[in-house]
């Protein structure tokens, strides 16, 4: 990893870097979070739009559409353990038909609720209402 200062920040510092339009991010830019998660990818007006991933602290990492901040249109999720979900999102929530890939190899195809989590266990698939 490059380092991009040689400044201790506070915890709750983003360092952005990118193009900027009026004092707001506006265009391509990258955003390291101080709890780790890194955004790289499009925005208008200091919000994300547009093309983008982030990834998580956790290792879990979603790619494709942002609006206005949230997750829009068409984008895959992809958990740490490797489990992919592929759909579309409506305000940062999976809608329609999606396509879940497990690392087992089991997939899943169709329209999730918005409530469910899909989980693989020991190479079966498994729907749970889950709040």
């Amino acid at each position: 990893m490059k380092l991009l200062f040689d400044h201790v920040f506070p915890l709750s510092l983003s360092l952005p870097a990118g193009e900027w339009k009026a004092d707001k991010r506006h265009g391509h830019g990258v955003m390291l979070f101080s709890n780790g998660e890194k955004y790289d990818g499009e925005y208008r007006e200091g919000a994300e739009n547009g093309q983008g991933s982030l990834t998580y602290a956790n290792g879990d990492k979603f790619e494709g559409g942002y609006k206005n901040g949230k997750r829009n249109g068409q984008g895959t999720y992809t958990f740490a353990n490797g489990d992919k979900y592929d759909g579309l999102y409506v305000d940062d929530r999976k809608e329609g038909h999606g396509v879940v890939v497990f690392v087992t190899g089991n997939k899943y195809t169709g329209k999730p609720l918005s409530s469910h989590l899909l989980h693989s266990v020991m190479g079966l698939t498994l729907a749970c209402l889950c709040e």
